[in-house]
Formats: structure tokens, sequence, C-alpha cells
């Protein structure tokens, strides 16, 4: 027999429960990391703007009873006006470390105010740490409208297409020598 919880939301926009510059929050992504739980998630500012950001439960905290503690910035900084990730970043998912690789979050971007519909363009994007440990780094990964590619190189796009293991249409792939072709 199966038993439903019911509780309260953890952040709520028509409530006040809502951490400060933060208007909602929404697709959360949760992690036991290093002991700890991590929820990544999308997020509305008060700037009208769609944003990464990170929230922890303190040490030993569980997620149905704990207090989460949202990062008081964004993960990132918003993208310069142009970018192909400047109209919002949202929807994240956390990928562990493994095979030699570092952790990374992959994250649906896009490009302009338009949400659907004609001139709406979606890419994935994909933020790592710097190889120095100085920062993170952001770039688009690949595209869905008609084989499209993005660069990391932002604002505009590149004929240096990024393909994530293939090779749409109208792209050139990227050298698996380039920091960039490394989307998996």
């Amino acid at each position: 027999m199966s038993r439903t919880v019911i509780g309260r939301p953890i952040w709520d926009m028509l409530g006040a429960r809502m951490p400060r510059g933060v208007l909602g929050l929404s697709d959360p992504d949760l992690h036991l990391i290093d002991g700890r739980w991590v929820m990544y998630i999308g997020g509305f500012s008060s700037g009208f703007r769609n944003r990464l950001y990170r929230a922890r439960l303190p040490a030993g905290g569980v997620p149905e009873r704990g207090r989460w503690l949202l990062d008081r910035h964004p993960i990132v900084a918003g993208p310069p006006a142009g970018a192909w990730d400047a109209g919002g970043m949202h929807t994240p998912s956390y990928v562990p470390p493994h095979g030699g690789r570092g952790a990374r979050i992959y994250y649906a971007g896009r490009s302009n105010a338009r949400h659907y519909g004609t001139g709406s363009t979606y890419a994935i994007g994909l933020l790592t740490r710097d190889p120095r440990g100085r920062g993170i780094r952001r770039r688009c990964c690949a595209a869905g409208r008609g084989g499209t590619a993005c660069s990391n190189r932002w604002p505009s796009r590149s004929t240096a297409a990024i393909a994530c293991g293939s090779s749409p249409p109208r792209t050139r792939s990227v050298p698996a020598s380039s920091p960039t072709s490394n989307c998996t």
C-alpha cells in the first residue's frame, strides 16, 4: 500500500516564502553531493530574466524536512545582450563527475524573449568549471532548429559548430582536440 505525503511548498511564488530577488522557481534537479543535498533550479529573477540557481540544505539536512537555502545570486552571471542564451536559462540537469570528466550542468537556453512559435530559438547549454578552478565556463552545446549548432564564442553563432556526438545537416564538427567538442 502506497502512502501519499502532502507537505507545504519549499518556495511559493504567491506567498511570503520566496527568496529575495526571485519571483518564481521551477524545474528542480536534486542531488546528494559530498554528503550534502543540493538542488539546481530554474528561476525567474526580479530583473525579469530566467536564470539558474542553486539551493542547499545545511549539513545533515533531509530533503523532506530541511530548510533549503537558496544562493543569493544565480549560478552564472547573465549572458551579454545578443548571446545565444541571453533570453533565458532554465531546466538545469546536473551530471556528476565520472570517467575522468568533471561535474557539469546542462540547461535549456533561449536567445530572445520569444518563448514559443516563430522566432523562438532554444539550444542546449553546458556549464563546466574552468580548468584552473577560477570560475564557471558557459557554452552552447547544440541547437535544435534545423540542425543548427552553436559555438562557445558568443554572442554570435559560428561556423565551428558543435554537434554533440553527431553531425547534423549544415554544420561542421569541431575537432576532437577542441575544448568545445566534449558535450557528453
